[in-house]
């Protein structure tokens, strides 16, 4: 035994360590990165205090309800043009990141386009759980209908606690792309109806898309 080759030292290496290269653009990889998600320091989890020391501009919602408090956050950073933060007990369960392309403002195109941020998000995430309209809209936005979206789609973390959920409506007057992330603690199991949720396996159901272009600037 006078040498390894590199491919018995890598077999090695799984066998007695577990090693493991994450690969960019899998739902390992997106693993590692969805706990790192932060909108200019404001990440899932964050205490409400917060808020206001992030974004000075950050407006209370009239719409709340006890326990559960919602702010508006225009313009968080120069490439989103407005953001909802979500709070139970004090504590930042959803954070919706919205882009708009129409008369004055262009955050969706700098994002990539509708397309572009679906790609940046499969770069991060790795492929999507599932797609299509069926799959459940986490953010509250109103008219927003999936059967017309150009893509909807979600992530499911479950070692996480997290779930990503992106869609978007565009056609050549304008768009919009909204995404959403959020803590899946309370939403994990069970539908409203109280039946268990069986989510799909990364990838299933789902189109296999190959990123293209430039790199967009989603501001997160």
């Amino acid at each position: 035994m006078k040498h390894f080759t590199a491919l018995s030292i890598l077999a090695l290496c799984l066998v007695m360590t577990g090693c493991e290269t994450v690969q960019p653009g899998s739902h390992k990889a997106g693993e590692q990165f969805v706990r790192e998600v932060n909108l200019n320091g404001l990440k899932i989890g964050e205490n409400e205090k917060t808020i206001k020391k992030l974004f000075p501009q950050a407006q209370k919602m009239p719409f709340g309800r006890p326990g559960r408090n919602v702010y508006e956050i225009e313009n968080p950073n120069p490439y989103i043009t407005r953001a909802i933060a979500y709070f139970v007990d004090g504590k930042l369960v959803k954070l919706e990141l919205r882009y708009f392309k129409g008369p004055g403002v262009n955050s969706l195109t700098t994002a990539g386009g509708w397309d572009g941020l679906r790609d940046y998000l499969i770069k991060k995430f790795g492929p999507p759980n599932q797609t299509g309209p069926n799959v459940p809209l986490q953010t509250e936005m109103g008219d927003l209908q999936p059967k017309y979206a150009k893509f909807n789609g979600e992530w499911d973390f479950p070692k996480q606690d997290r779930l990503v959920q992106y869609i978007a409506l565009a056609d050549d007057k304008g768009g919009v792309g909204v995404v959403t992330f959020v803590d899946a603690t309370p939403v994990r199991s069970y539908d409203r109806s109280g039946t268990v949720v069986q989510r799909p396996v990364p990838g299933a159901n789902s189109a296999v898309y190959a990123p293209v272009g430039g790199p967009p600037n989603p501001g997160f």
